[in-house]
C-alpha cells in the first residue's frame, strides 16, 4: 500500500544505498521506504538533489512543495506518472499535419458507428 509523507521540518533528503533518508536540522535521521511511498509533501525548507530526483523517478513518487504559510507551490512529477504532456505534444503534432488529423477524424467516426449500430 502506498502512504504519503509529510515533511514539516527543515533538514535535506538524499539518497544512500538505494534507500532516502531525511536528515533533519538537529541531526536525526529517518529513512522513507521508498517502495512504499506514493507522494512526499515537503513544508519546511528541505535541500535535495538531482540523483535523488533521477531515483525517485524510477518508483514514480511526487514531491509536492508548499511553501512557508502552508500554501501549495508546485510539484515535481515523474515522466511516466505524468503523461499529459508528451500526449499534448503528440497532439498538436497530428493536428499539424493533415494526412494524421484526418485519419484520426476517420476512426472517431468509424468507432461512433459502430457504437451506435450495437446499440440498435
Amino acid at each position: 500500500m502506498f502512504k504519503d509523507y509529510y515533511i514539516f521540518n527543515n533538514g535535506r533528503i538524499k539518497r544512500k544505498d538505494n534507500t532516502i533518508y531525511f536528515l533533519n536540522k538537529d541531526g536525526s535521521k529517518r529513512a522513507l521506504p521508498i517502495e512504499q511511498v506514493d507522494k512526499i509533501h515537503l513544508f519546511g525548507e528541505v535541500d535535495l538533489n538531482t540523483k535523488l530526483l533521477n531515483y525517485i523517478s524510477r518508483y514514480g513518487v511526487i514531491f509536492n512543495f508548499y511553501n512557508y504559510y502552508g500554501y501549495y507551490s508546485g510539484s515535481y512529477y515523474p515522466r511516466e506518472k505524468n503523461v499529459s504532456g508528451f500526449l499534448l505534444v503528440n497532439q498538436a503534432i497530428h493536428y499539424h499535419y493533415y494526412d494524421k488529423r484526418l485519419y484520426l477524424a476517420k476512426c472517431f467516426i468509424e468507432s461512433a458507428a459502430h457504437i451506435i449500430y450495437l446499440e440498435i
